[in-house]
């Protein structure tokens, strides 16, 4: 196989959505974390349009407009963190690696090498089978 992050979907194809956006459990490769995030990102923007229409014309008034993000953010949250988790299990770290996120510039950066462009171990490991 390949060694390039476009056949780094391997297994996990055969993941449910539900597994994917809101299981805590398992590894996924990057090809499928880069996708769902594809995907959580051009539902979020949908969803936000949507509202911004669609609020005032049910109400009358864009006082609830004003919610809109912090509504958008929360759906987000979970499955974010879903799959962030399975990306740190691919790469042989607990999910509570996602912590560093909070360390200024250097966190974020680290989280997306990891996460983003470094490959998962090829062989099964405490979290699960391998994806590949």
């Amino acid at each position: 196989m390949e060694d390039d992050w476009r056949s780094g979907i391997g297994d996990s194809e055969g993941l449910t959505a539900s597994q994917i956006f809101l299981s805590f459990n398992g590894r996924i490769t990057r090809g499928i974390y880069w996708i769902s995030l594809f995907g959580l990102v051009v539902g979020a923007v949908a969803l936000a349009i949507a509202g911004f229409i669609a609020i005032p014309m049910l109400t009358g008034s864009n006082d609830a407009v004003q919610w809109l993000p912090l509504a958008i953010n929360l759906l987000v949250i979970w499955p974010t963190l879903a799959i962030s988790t399975k990306r740190w299990h691919d790469r042989g770290k607990s999910g509570w690696w996602q912590l560093i996120l909070f360390l200024p510039l250097l966190g974020p950066l680290w989280a997306l090498l990891q996460c983003g462009f470094l490959k998962g171990e090829r062989r099964d490991n405490r979290f699960g089978p391998s994806p590949y």
